[in-house]
């Protein structure tokens, strides 16, 4: 996973970290982003420690109230040994029938401690690759 570089094309919104502090099945809403004036939306996803499985797709909304899934916007599941996993998920909204809002839904899985997680939207002027998955071990495999 490569961070894009911060400049005028590049708008980064942080949202604030997630713990799971359980072994109950939770799905996490992490708030949504207006990507009305911008050509690309960028999910990154680190989990730090867990024992659960977790799993994040993007969503799309043309109001930010009812929400359905972006085709393809979806990334492999992290297994409950996937401590340190980082995931990038790329939504070009200069293909058609792009909405205006944006959201990562993340689902934690059952375990013992569950999961902390943060997420980060980046809103951008150019459209790179659609969805990429990058396991701890294979994070310095990744070429930009």
């Amino acid at each position: 996973m490569t961070i894009p570089n911060f400049s005028a094309s590049n708008k980064p919104i942080l949202h604030v970290a997630q713990m799971k502090n359980n072994g109950n099945p939770t799905i996490l809403g992490i708030g949504y982003v207006d990507a009305r004036s911008w050509q690309r939306v960028t999910f990154l996803l680190g989990v730090g420690t867990t024992d659960t499985t977790v799993d994040a797709k993007a969503q799309e909304s043309d109001t930010g109230a009812s929400w359905s899934d972006v085709p393809g916007g979806a990334i492999n599941r992290i297994p409950a040994t996937g401590d340190g996993s980082k995931c990038e998920i790329n939504i070009d909204r200069t293909a058609p029938a792009r909405k205006r809002y944006f959201r990562l839904l993340v689902t934690v899985g059952n375990g013992t401690l569950g999961a902390a997680l943060a997420v980060w939207a980046i809103l951008g002027l150019y459209a790179p690759d659609a969805v990429a998955y990058v396991g701890p071990e294979e994070l310095d495999q990744v070429k930009p």
